[in-house]
């Protein structure tokens, strides 16, 4: 039990009196208070990469395996702000596909679209939200993450970035069209393939719900 500072004392005393003008160190007393800092508590997934990486140090499961579930709450994290705003992304791109026209697109589009409050501006602005929200720059830093994941971005995000790079104001409306649809067609397979990886890597497909619920990136 604890030691209070009468009882040590008492036992000085009993073993020969007690010097009183001899300090007594704080390691030798315990005043009979627990520390009130909190443990540090670690999510399930810190707790699963730390399992993992001893086993891996045990020779149960290669490093690799212990490396990938020791990256999922980084991967968690990315898997969120890709998909997170998905059904943004597709309102945005039918809102492109309005304001596309004579006045926007083609000549008149290439000359008005840095002027404000133009359409053509309009939809400048709007191509490029449909970039941040698609979170292509989260994509193309997901093959940190490794495993199937990383792979899968290695190959899927070229493939975007070129056919969002091919939404150029300057060509004809129906050129802008089929290209905006290219985008989205290959945006929504690139997510798909994204989880197909994510599931493989996991056992489980990705919930974003199921994420934010859990305090998302707080966790």
């Amino acid at each position: 039990g604890y030691i209070t500072n009468a009882e040590q004392l008492g036992r000085q005393a009993a073993q020969g009196g007690t010097r009183y003008d001899t300090p007594v160190e704080a390691s030798d007393i315990n005043l009979g208070v627990q520390s009130s800092t909190p443990p540090q508590v670690k999510s399930e997934a810190e707790l699963a990469g730390d399992k993992k990486r001893e086993e891996a140090k045990e020779g149960k499961i290669g490093a690799y395996e212990g490396d990938l579930v020791a990256n999922r709450t980084k991967t968690d994290v990315m898997m969120a702000e890709a998909f997170g705003k998905n059904d943004m992304i597709s309102g945005q791109l039918a809102n492109a596909r309005r304001l596309a026209g004579p006045l926007t697109v083609g000549w008149a589009g290439s000359k008005l679209a840095d002027l404000a409050g133009s359409e053509a501006n309009d939809l400048r602005l709007e191509l490029q939200s449909i970039r941040s929200n698609a979170g292509l720059d989260t994509i193309r830093d997901m093959k940190a993450a490794g495993g199937t994941v990383g792979q899968v971005t290695e190959a899927e995000w070229p493939k975007l970035e070129s056919k969002y790079a091919a939404l150029e104001q300057s060509g004809s409306l129906e050129e802008f069209n089929r290209r905006l649809t290219g985008f989205e067609t290959q945006y929504k397979a690139s997510l798909t393939r994204l989880q197909a990886a994510y599931k493989q890597d996991y056992g489980e497909a990705f919930n974003f719900k199921k994420f934010m619920a859990q305090g998302g990136a707080d966790t």
